[in-house]
């Protein structure tokens, strides 16, 4: 199942990667390094991102608030996008399954690199529930960073507000984009001199 992506959250995403770093400009350390201090916490624990992310949150319910926190921090620690905003028609989702796969060819491209050990932590993530996705998240970002994976934030704020699906059609679509043949291959976004400015702005 693959949801239209909203608006509102491509908008929210659009902003957070105008503050990463890139070629010509180092970006937006305070904003980033405010973003990050929400790391861990509840919407609430760091006031720090209230002047950030508040003035984005119009029409968006107070019982809704979390996820956009919640990513608002996560790109804080790893401000690395996919290169293109939008993935052309009739592509693969993005999703953070596919981020996961990048890692994971990282990881086998190495001769001593065994990707059981990130095959576990990624069956972990998928298993989490909503108490425990903020903690796994964060580690999964960390995990993501220190392999140069992209993400595609827009699809992972949609993906959080069907997290507890019935059907656990989110975790069935990430495992799909991490499990499946030939998965997505490094793309632009993460390699070379951006990746190593955004890796420098978070230090």
């Amino acid at each position: 199942m693959i949801e239209q992506r909203p608006a509102a959250e491509a908008v929210f995403a659009a902003w957070l990667a105008s503050l990463a770093p890139r070629t010509g400009y180092e970006g937006d350390r305070a904003a980033l390094a405010a973003l990050r201090r929400g790391l861990g916490k509840e919407p609430g624990e760091a006031p720090e991102l209230f002047p950030l992310v508040v003035p984005r949150l119009h029409r968006v319910p107070p019982w809704d608030e979390g996820r956009w926190y919640l990513v608002a921090a996560l790109f804080g620690a790893h401000p690395v996008s996919w290169s293109d905003p939008e993935p052309p028609a009739g592509t693969r989702v993005r999703n953070l399954g596919a981020s996961f796969a990048i890692a994971r060819r990282a990881v086998a491209r190495r001769a001593e690199g065994s990707v059981g050990g990130l095959d576990r932590r990624f069956a972990v993530l998928l298993a989490s529930d909503r108490r425990e996705l903020r903690d796994r998240l964060r580690q999964t970002v960390s995990l993501l960073r220190a392999h140069g994976a992209p993400v595609d934030w827009a699809q992972l704020l949609c993906d959080l507000r069907s997290w507890d699906a019935p059907n656990r059609w989110v975790q069935r679509e990430w495992a799909r984009e991490y499990w499946r043949p030939g998965a997505t291959e490094q793309p632009e976004a993460a390699t070379g001199a951006e990746a190593a400015a955004a890796g420098a702005a978070v230090n």
